[in-house]
């Protein structure tokens, strides 16, 4: 009953099994949408102007973890993004830039360090 091999990672309703702890979680929930992940890398979304929005960094991350598994004890488990400025936390959602993306809660600029998360679990 494990979760089916996706390219884009997991989606809801998916149920993940924690190695050979025999715990398992089931997605409640995927921010991001269908084919519509933030990638970054040849001909991927993550593009000056298309994905990375051209702004100072005070107003954009530092670090984006993208396409991650969140264990939140309020929202439950979803796959999203995390965003982080100056050492915290500050927004988990979707990534990318507002201008040319609508709904985005974590703002992508030029500047940022992008991580894949595929995989990883937060």
């Amino acid at each position: 009953m494990s979760a089916p091999s996706r390219p884009y990672g997991p989606h809801a309703g998916d149920v993940l099994e924690l190695g050979d702890t025999g715990l398992r979680l089931r997605i409640d929930d995927r921010v991001l949408d269908e084919h519509d992940e933030f990638r970054v890398g040849f001909a991927k979304s993550g593009r000056d102007g298309i994905g990375l929005r051209g702004v100072t960094t005070a107003e954009s991350c530092d670090l984006v973890i993208t396409n991650v598994v969140v264990l939140d004890p309020v929202d439950g488990v979803r796959v999203a993004c995390i965003g982080i400025r100056e050492g915290r936390i500050c927004g988990i959602g979707r990534a990318g830039n507002p201008d040319t993306t609508a709904d985005i809660d974590v703002i992508v600029g030029t500047g940022t360090v992008v991580i894949d998360g595929d995989g990883l679990i937060a």
